[in-house]
């Protein structure tokens, strides 16, 4: 199993990072309100992983590119980043 905090620290990214980018990253376009944090949007998005307008915000083909290299789209990650949402299904 890879060691997925090495990962995102190689990748220069805080553990509040890679989780707002989770969200984005499973639950597509989330509005301002609804985001985990948005210092750490704020962060992404100067890194251009995000991208926002009218109160929206969505990752970037970069971000998205990243996401899945730091292994978001697979079912085993799938499943530890459930127990971050609080969902340990």
């Amino acid at each position: 199993m890879t060691d997925f905090t090495e990962l995102y620290v190689s990748a220069g990214l805080r553990r509040a990072q890679v989780e707002t980018m989770w969200q984005l990253f499973k639950n597509g376009p989330t509005w301002d309100g609804n985001l985990i944090s948005k210092t750490d949007r704020a962060i992404l998005h100067d890194m251009g992983l995000i991208d926002r307008a009218h109160g929206w915000n969505w990752l970037t083909s970069a971000g998205t590119r990243l996401a899945i290299d730091l292994g978001m789209g697979m079912d085993e990650n799938k499943k530890r980043y459930r127990v971050l949402d609080g969902d340990p299904k």
